[in-house]
C-alpha cells in the first residue's frame, strides 16, 4: 500500500529515503479536491550510504503525458465542461477552466492532459 508523504505547490519535494530500493509514485491533483488526482507515475530510486542527499530524482521519462480528470467543483455546482474545457452554467455563460495550469484538455477522453 501507498503512504502519504505530504503536497507541495511547487516543483520539488523533499524526502528522507532509506538506503536500497525506494519506489516513489507522484501524483497531480487540486489541493482541496482530491477527486481529480492523477494515476501517478512511479519512481525508483537506488540510494546508498554515498548517495548525495541533494541530488535531484529525475523521472525516467519527464516528457511523459499526466492526466487528470477534469472537473468544475472547485467553482460550484450544476456546472458542466464544454468542448473546450470550460466550465459552464446552464445558459453556457463559461466561468473558468475545467484543467489546472498547465494541462490541456481533451474533449475526446473527457480529462486534463500535460501534453
Amino acid at each position: 500500500s501507498l503512504t502519504y508523504l505530504g503536497f507541495t505547490n511547487q516543483t520539488t519535494y523533499n524526502v528522507n529515503a532509506n538506503n536500497g530500493s525506494n519506489t516513489y509514485v507522484v501524483k497531480t491533483s487540486y489541493s482541496n479536491f482530491k477527486s481529480t488526482e492523477s494515476n501517478g507515475k512511479s519512481v525508483t530510486v537506488n540510494v546508498s550510504s554515498s548517495s548525495s542527499p541533494t541530488t535531484p530524482i529525475e523521472p525516467s521519462k519527464p516528457d511523459e503525458e499526466i492526466t487528470v480528470n477534469a472537473s468544475c467543483s472547485k467553482y460550484g455546482n450544476d456546472l458542466t465542461i464544454n468542448n473546450s474545457g470550460m466550465c459552464v452554467d446552464s445558459t453556457s455563460q463559461e466561468v473558468g477552466s475545467a484543467c489546472p495550469d498547465g494541462y490541456k484538455y481533451d474533449s475526446t477522453k473527457k480529462v486534463c492532459k500535460t501534453s
